[in-house]
């Protein structure tokens, strides 16, 4: 009783005051029961597990919603609410936050480079990405329809009235700083563009332009200034998945089973792709290949350039990651498969039924896996020491020039004559 009085305290905070921090729950009975696992499994396939941990997830009535990760951290959301953050090299929990009420409808975090976002109910919430104190929240004048994108200068956010709501990043922080937020929200406002639906896509920041699309199958280039459209793509049919891109296109996956590419830069056609039976599930672009899983109908890698087919792996419904030779999948029984990236070959499998919850990984190389209860595992190549970074390889941190070896100097040293006389 006491327990239970506790967190009704806590969630009637957290409704009144909208985010509060929570002390980091031990793994319910449930998660104990998880087997991690077994490393030498995972060595025959070349693989090693470089880190476990257990996300706030507090009873076994409680599942984990989204899994999302960016180059640095990994993010687990329950449906209590609770937001979990875990340094995704090392493992590191980070810091847990209770956000808005329990249950409350939300979607997936996003990242920029210092916050992670959430939209909940008619908010949207900022925090700092290492630390987890919560930065600012804006009062939307409509419910989000799709998870909100930041860049440096904005915030983009689409409502389910239909609208593309952009905010000024530094006039945010700013009435942050003044205590004006969330009252104030409408002041940050730069803009609003209405589509001829809501969308069902994340905004995609481009230079200082943002592209992003309505279910009805339009999509969007627009730039800074009101109601200037760089592009207006009309796609005929409403989309089946959200749109997904790369640094030169942007790719739309339509009810007719077509996944079409365009140019991101001015919205010319470039192919389209008949996949024959509906894609519902986000293409995945890394490098040179797109990965498309059409519903029931194997794993596609095409050319992003010609929208050729590259092989396609029938017993694949999923990409987990991918590395310079391989991609990891998910089959119907949720075993990870292990495929040759060149030619879509089945090189092995590993049962992980249980980490039936999977990040699917365009930023990186890394293997991030979780139970419906909240344990987290990390998974890597075992040659692998530092990450491969796929959409943005700038973000790569600059690695330390380390000194040789006593000994290894002189031997790198050209002989000189008179060493090479003796």
């Amino acid at each position: 009783m006491l327990f239970r009085s506790l967190l009704q305290t806590l969630f009637f905070v957290a409704a009144t005051f909208g985010v509060i921090s929570i002390p980091f729950p031990t793994a319910h009975a449930q998660s104990l029961r998880v087997t991690t696992p077994n490393e030498n499994e995972l060595n025959r396939q070349g693989l090693t597990m470089s880190w476990w941990g257990q996300a706030a997830v507090r009873s076994s009535q409680e599942r984990v919603t989204f899994f999302t990760a960016d180059e640095q951290n990994v993010y687990v959301q329950s449906t209590s609410g609770v937001l979990t953050s875990f340094q995704g090299e090392s493992g590191r929990r980070l810091w847990a936050q209770l956000i808005g009420s329990p249950n409350q409808h939300g979607f997936a975090a996003t990242s920029g480079d210092d916050d992670v976002l959430i939209a909940l109910g008619m908010k949207v919430y900022a925090f700092n990405k290492v630390s987890g104190v919560p930065r600012w929240e804006l009062t939307l004048p409509s419910p989000p329809s799709t998870s909100p994108k930041e860049d440096e200068r904005f915030l983009y956010v689409g409502t389910v009235d239909g609208m593309m709501r952009a905010y000024d990043v530094q006039k945010i922080r700013s009435l942050a700083k003044k205590a004006m937020l969330p009252q104030w929200t409408n002041r940050a406002e730069l803009w609003t563009y209405k589509m001829m639906a809501p969308s069902n896509s994340t905004p995609i920041p481009v230079e200082n332009d943002v592209v992003f699309a309505s279910e009805r199958g339009n999509i969007y280039r627009k730039t800074g200034e009101p109601n200037k459209l760089l592009f207006n793509i009309e796609m005929k049919v409403p989309l089946s998945a959200p749109i997904t891109y790369s640094r030169d296109y942007v790719f739309a996956a339509d009810v007719r089973s077509r996944l079409s590419c365009n140019s991101i830069h001015d919205g010319s056609p470039l192919w389209t792709f008949s996949s024959g039976a509906p894609v519902r599930m986000q293409p995945r672009v890394v490098g040179k290949q797109i990965f498309v899983a059409p519903l029931n109908a194997g794993l596609f890698a095409l050319n992003i350039t010609t929208g050729l087919i590259l092989w396609k792996q029938p017993l694949a419904t999923d990409v987990v990651a991918v590395t310079d030779t391989r991609v990891y999948a998910s089959d119907p029984n949720k075993n990870l498969l292990i495929l040759d990236r060149n030619s879509g070959k089945l090189l092995g499998q590993l049962r992980m039924t249980e980490f039936s919850v999977r990040v699917h990984n365009d930023r990186t190389d890394r293997i991030y896996l979780a139970t419906p209860g909240g344990t987290v595992v990390a998974l890597r190549e075992m040659t692998s020491e530092f990450p491969l970074y796929h959409l943005y390889p700038e973000r790569r941190p600059i690695l330390p020039m380390f000194a040789p070896e006593d000994g290894e100097e002189e031997e790198a040293k050209p002989k000189t004559d008179e060493a090479a006389e003796s």
